[in-house]
Formats: C-alpha cells, sequence, structure tokens
C-alpha cells in the first residue's frame, strides 16, 4: 500500500450472501473512503448500482467507528464502479449514477482489463486527481479464501447461537404456557365449586 491508504477489513460484517456479491472494497485514508466495485456487464451496473451504495450506506457510513474511523469522513466517501471499456453504456445512464446525491460521490470508470491492477490504478489516477496518490492491490483486497472461512465461522457460530437462545426461549414459553393453562383451570375449578356450594344453599 502506497502513502496513507488502508484497506478495511470488511471480512466479519454479517452479511447474507447476496450482500457478500455486492460488497466493494474499501481503502480508506485520514481524509477520505474509497470503494472499488467491478461490475463486468451493464445489466450487472443497471441492476445492482444502487445496492451497492446502499452496503456502504448500511455497513459503513453509518458505524464508522466499528472501523475507528472518524466521523468526518461520513460526507467523504467516493464509490467507484469499474467496468471494461468496450461496454456500451449511454452517457444518460453514467450522468444518472454520477449525479446521484445518495450517501457518497459516484464515479463509472471504464478500464481496458478490470483485473489488471495497474490499469485500474492509472485511469482513476488520470479520470479523478483528488486520488493522485492512491494505490492498491486488488489481488490482497478480493476475498481471499480464509476470509471466506473467518466469515462462514463466524456466521455459523453466530446463527448457532441465536437457535440455541430461540429454542431456549420456547422452553421457558412454553413451560410458563403450561403454569398459566394450570392456574387458570385451578381457578376455574375455584369458581365451578364456588357456585355448587351457593347453588346448594
Amino acid at each position: 500500500m502506497l502513502d496513507n491508504y488502508e484497506e478495511l477489513d470488511l471480512s466479519l460484517l454479517k452479511l447474507s450472501k447476496n450482500e457478500q456479491k455486492l460488497k466493494p472494497i474499501v481503502f480508506n485514508s485520514e481524509n477520505n473512503i474509497i470503494a472499488l466495485k467491478s461490475i463486468e456487464t451493464i445489466v450487472e451496473l443497471e441492476k445492482e448500482w444502487k445496492d451497492v451504495q446502499k452496503f456502504i450506506a448500511g455497513h459503513i457510513q453509518s458505524d464508522l467507528e466499528q472501523f475507528e474511523l472518524p466521523n468526518k469522513l461520513i460526507w467523504n466517501i467516493y464509490l467507484l464502479f469499474i467496468i471494461p471499456k468496450n461496454i456500451e453504456i449511454k452517457e444518460d445512464f453514467i450522468n444518472q449514477i454520477e449525479s446521484n446525491k445518495f450517501c457518497c460521490k459516484k464515479y463509472v470508470l471504464k478500464v481496458d482489463d478490470i483485473n489488471n491492477n495497474e490499469n485500474v490504478k492509472d485511469v482513476i489516477v488520470k479520470q479523478i486527481p483528488l486520488f493522485s496518490h492512491f494505490d492498491f492491490s486488488i489481488s490482497e483486497a478480493i476475498s481471499s479464501d480464509e476470509n471466506i472461512i473467518k466469515h462462514s465461522i463466524y456466521e455459523k457460530t453466530n446463527k448457532r447461537q441465536l437457535a440455541n437462545k430461540f429454542l431456549t426461549s420456547i422452553d421457558i414459553k412454553n413451560k410458563i404456557e403450561e403454569h398459566e393453562i394450570k392456574s387458570f383451570i385451578n381457578t376455574l375449578k375455584e369458581e365451578y365449586q364456588s357456585e355448587n356450594r351457593a347453588d346448594s344453599v
């Protein structure tokens, strides 16, 4: 990593399978947060761009403290959609994305090869002067097998704990209901006996 940009560790976020697919690569400096999302087709971009920004808003912007980041960064978040240069995309659609003011500033960047680290970096630096000192390593940023395993263990452990808690609560609820039913039956018996005594007098 060059300069003072560092990758945020998103591996322990509690994400659904769909959110895992939407998860961008995120870096931060003292002044900015940069999220990179590689998109391979126009259909994918049309379908996911709003969901990716919602991911940023819900999992990062809304809780910077979990990453030990200062709140001043809340308004300095940039989402960069990296797409292949050969994709045919209308300028109106690019303008729609880039002019959208929800959550963060957005850019759509065309590159020759979205899997080429240097190619992506060069396009970012040329098209967005603000990031002239930005560098990164996609090979390190993409979720590794280790991170996927860690997330899977975390998710399964969390689900197991929730399941145990739920089963315990059901067991307790059943006992309470059983006690309440017995109490109600005893009350009915007492009322019935009391009425019988009153009728016999």
